[in-house]
């Protein structure tokens, strides 16, 4: 059987997220990470068990690559891992600009509690934590994180600026 895919509704000023059924674990895994790390993410206007909603802002990959932005987003990375959370998908395409609180993270579904007290999965890797076992096996050994493993990776797109 195949698994429904999330569903994505983007409007004027918000985003409306829907997760089907089998996907409802990862809808409340987002809205934990909006809530306990709301610095770094969009506003959270509402959400039910297969539903989030939050306010838009504008993708990363739209705006020109500057220094400024690889800056900040190394720093929000380090910022929720000492809040205690890491993304596990710090791709520059979840990746948005505000306007007034500049970078943000979006799509937390694969968020975990931060596990290494030093270390940071965004920023080291799976493999370096010890979790390259939840690691899909395309993304064997270290998944999604700062510099890899494709072109959206935070260090390779901005590579040119840093």
């Amino acid at each position: 059987m195949t698994k429904k895919p999330v569903k994505v509704r983007i409007l004027r000023n918000r985003v409306i997220k829907w997760f089907p059924p089998e996907l409802k674990h990862r809808a409340a895994a987002e809205v934990r990470a909006y809530q306990k790390v709301s610095f770094a993410a969009p506003e959270l206007l509402d959400y039910d068990e297969q539903t989030i909603v939050v306010e838009r802002c504008i993708p990363m990959t739209r705006l020109p690559k500057k220094r400024e932005h690889a800056l900040a987003m190394r720093r929000m990375l380090e910022r929720i891992h000492e809040a205690g959370i890491n993304h596990c998908d710090p791709a520059v395409s979840n990746a948005v600009w505000h306007r007034e609180r500049g970078l943000l993270l979006i799509d937390w579904e694969v968020s975990i509690e931060a596990r290494h007290p030093e270390l940071s999965y965004d920023l080291h890797g799976a493999a370096a934590v010890g979790m390259s076992w939840r690691v899909p096996a395309h993304q064997q050994p270290n998944g999604v994180w700062w510099g890899g493993p494709h072109s959206l990776a935070p260090a390779i797109y901005w590579a040119e600026v840093l």
